[in-house]
């Protein structure tokens, strides 16, 4: 038997077929009967197209069907018939903001009907700029902190503060991590190099920026520049100008960010790069990546792509020396570093339902646990080659601390730009000895061999945690449709975008380009606030800040948005702000972002703002700066789409397959889709398969439709009636269980009650006996 089947609108349609098709066969002639599509019910050819209409202009949609008999058209607005709307297309005049949304239609014969897939309506306003009396948002707090206890000195098997350090050593620095403190690794670190190095110890410094790194992901990442440049303000001042011993930076997970931005900061105040090297323990540019960067760092973390980002956080500097990049868990390679894959403690994905609970959609705590302990495998494998600097026994090691300046191992560094791994066999030149780990011996490979073992890495571990559900929505403020949003100069009646100071505006095909510049301010003489503007916070009579409020609509389903920035001239003591309704998004000094390149600003939360009118800002807020530029173009916002569902012919069964990112969606199943359409519950257990749901069912005589739906949790209903307790849910709440429990501090004590539920009213009752104790019901699916 051979099944066809189609994709419609969404609905995965089997249906049985209405002829036989003729087929040669080795045996000669035979008849095979086959699955088709039955053609006399309305199919879309082609759906409405999603549009982008400036506010007031005219749109319309249409769509394409074929099918027998009159066809009738029922156009919805997000979800909703409009009332008299059933022509075979849509025109819409003079649109507004309240047009926004999502249009479909539904096409209806004698013998069925199908709806169409769903066309999104953009709409937006061409921005006029005028100057504005309105204030920025309150300023965001400082990045950089000040704080002299963070830089700490190690003596006496102790990280202390206020002690100086000898300017004819070389100088270690160690950086913890996220959700770490120097009195974790970097204290066994340094404690291990000053046991084996003894008198000849370097100075060894630690970075403890424990608080601001307990933080929450987002704001620990971007908090690492700040942190970046007081380190290297701090070690400048410790070493003095005249410092030329070697530098050592050594660091881990959002350390290595840091450590970069340190780096870049000592190299632009007289410290030589060619006296640096760079170690980096599983780098977190993925952060940046994950929570605070552009679709691109995304798709490149998926590829392996270790291209440098167009963005402003780094793990390696501009130059160095020599780098040593160790990768377990989110690490990536880097063409400046030798680059190592370690992969000895790797997670176990085979046994997927003890690391994912599918009950609520999120990674179980063993699986985090696992996940930690991979990403801090790098500096316990770098601690145990410090060991081997003493002990003639060892076979030479051909990474690790042995390569560094201060273990002596220099003149026999790979090249940078290579690649190596872990192998668990023990090479026949080795020297056999009790207690040798072969984990320290590394096999050289290609690029293409990395990028095979890692490129699998972030599909298993990464993309499961709804990296695959986002996508670029288009740019709000353009389109590309070459319709495009303008910044004009002068006056105007709707004033819909709000400026301070001098501006620039620049028209391209698919992108909204706004410049603010900062002026110095000379009354009598030069250039003065226009309409009264008032100083705002931080400036002064002679200094002008620039900035803008900009009205937009935010995309329904939207998660973050993204921007593209380029900072010009001296921002001084400014800061580059962006904000939300006065609600601070992002607060950067101007001396942490490098000038006239064009970056990424990085994902923006921004959902609490989804479908709703908003104002966003942007500007140089500080009142210090006279001649300071920043340039946005490319406004996006990041939507979730729905998961993509599945379908498969196995023999006499059909394979139902959708991404296990899907949490909150249940698989459903209708024989027809004319009203009135019956949806029910597939009661098939999914199984895990590739990290994917799939669920098989029977291949039956007539037609099966398919459908994911976020089904709302049926509400439980209790009334106390006698000495009884009668509970009550909706009887189409099939998949959920009735529970009870006296202790809800014990997730365990849940046990199912086994009354068979009478229906009633389209309910399922359930009545017990008055307990004597406190007790607590719920619906389990």
């Amino acid at each position: 038997m051979k099944t066809n089947w189609k994709q419609i609108c969404g609905l995965i349609l089997l249906c049985l077929g209405l002829w036989h098709s003729t087929v040669r066969a080795a045996t000669g002639y035979g008849y095979s009967p086959a699955f088709t599509i039955n053609l006399l019910n309305p199919i879309i050819l082609t759906s409405p197209q999603s549009q982008f209409a400036i506010l007031g202009t005219n749109v319309t949609f249409s769509v394409n069907v074929i099918g027998a008999a009159r066809l009738f058209y029922q156009w919805q607005f997000n979800g909703q018939n409009l009332t008299g709307v059933t022509a075979s297309s849509l025109s819409l005049t003079n649109v507004q903001f309240t047009n926004a949304g999502s249009y479909s239609v539904v096409v209806t014969n004698t013998y069925g009907s199908t709806t169409s897939a769903v066309a999104q309506l953009t709409v937006f306003t061409n921005l006029f700029v005028a100057q504005s009396n309105k204030l920025p948002p309150p300023p965001g707090n400082p990045t950089i902190p000040t704080d002299p206890a963070q830089f700490e000195v190690f003596t006496n098997g102790s990280f202390v503060t206020g002690i100086g350090l000898d300017p004819g050593k070389s100088t270690i620095i160690l950086t913890h991590g996220w959700n770490d403190s120097s009195s974790g690794w970097p204290l066994e670190m340094a404690n291990n190099i000053k046991l084996v190095l003894g008198a000849s110890t370097p100075n060894i410094v630690a970075w403890d920026w424990a608080t601001v790194a307990s933080e929450p992901l987002p704001a620990a990442t971007l908090n690492t520049q700040g942190q970046g440049y007081a380190l290297g303000e701090d070690l400048a001042a410790a070493l003095g100008p005249n410092y030329s011993q070697r530098m050592h930076f050594i660091g881990h997970s959002l350390g290595t960010l840091v450590d970069a931005k340190a780096a870049n900061y000592i190299h632009a105040n007289g410290f030589s790069w060619t006296n640096t090297q760079m170690t980096l323990f599983d780098d977190a540019e993925v952060a940046w990546g994950l929570v605070g960067n552009s679709w691109t760092t995304l798709t490149s973390l998926l590829q392996n792509d270790s291209a440098p980002q167009q963005d402003w956080i780094h793990p390696l500097p501009d130059q160095c020396a020599w780098a040593d990049n160790y990768i377990t868990a989110v690490g990536i390679p880097h063409p400046l570093a030798v680059n190592v894959i370690l992969t000895n403690l790797a997670p176990d994905l085979s046994n997927i339902q003890n690391l994912f609970d599918f009950s609520i959609g999120v990674w179980t705590g063993l699986f985090k646990t696992e996940i930690t302990e991979y990403h801090d495998y790098p500096y316990i494998w770098y601690f145990n080659t410090v060991n081997q600097i003493n002990n003639p026994n060892d076979p030479p090691y051909l990474m690790g601390f042995s390569r560094s300046w201060e273990g002596g191992g220099y003149s026999g560094r790979p090249s940078t730009n290579s690649y190596y791994a872990e192998s668990l066999s023990c090479p026949p030149s080795f020297p056999s000895y009790t207690g040798y780990d072969p984990a320290y011996n590394l096999v050289q490979i290609t690029s293409d061999q990395a990028n095979t073992y890692l490129n699998a890495r972030p599909q298993n571990l990464i993309s499961q945690v709804g990296v695959n559900l986002v996508s670029s929505s288009a740019n709000i403020l353009a389109n590309n449709k070459n319709q495009q949003a303008q910044l004009l100069s002068g006056p105007a009646v709707n004033v819909s975008s709000l400026t301070t100071g001098p501006y620039n505006g620049f028209q391209t095909a698919f992108a909204t380009e706004v410049e603010l510049l900062t002026t110095s301010l000379i009354n009598g003489s030069g250039q003065i606030r226009l309409l009264g503007a008032p100083v705002p916070p931080g400036g002064n009579a002679e200094n002008s800040p620039a900035y803008i409020w900009i009205p937009v609509t935010v995309p329904t389903n939207t998660l973050t948005m993204a921007f593209n920035f380029m900072l010009q001239g001296n921002g001084n003591q400014d800061a580059f702000q962006v904000a939300m309704n006065s609600n601070n998004l992002m607060s950067v000094e101007a001396v942490l972002i490098p000038t006239n390149i064009t970056m990424s600003s990085g994902m923006i939360d921004v959902s609490q703002y989804a479908g709703q009118h908003a104002e966003l800002f942007f500007g140089i807020v500080g009142g210090t700066s006279t001649n300071a530029s920043i340039t946005l173009s490319d406004i996006s916002f990041y939507v979730t789409l729905p998961p993509l569902l599945q379908i498969q012919m196995a023999g006499t069964n059909v394979v139902l397959t959708w991404p296990l990112s899907a949490s909150g969606y249940t698989l459903e199943s209708a024989n027809k889709l004319t009203p009135p359409v019956s949806w029910t519950t597939v009661t098939n257990v999914p199984v895990i398969v590739n990290l994917q749901y799939t669920v098989t069912n029977q291949i039956n005589s007539g037609s099966s439709f398919y459908r994911l739906a976020i089904v709302p949790a049926p509400t439980l209903q209790a009334e106390v009636s006698g000495r009884n307790f009668i509970l009550s849910w909706p009887a189409s709440a099939s998949s959920y269980a009735l529970e009870t429990s006296t202790n809800l501090a014990d997730t365990n004590s849940w046990t199912t009650i086994t009354n068979d539920p009478v229906v009633i009213n389209g309910q399922d009752v359930v009545t017990n006996g008055k307990s004597d104790r406190m007790r607590f019901y719920r619906l389990k699916q």
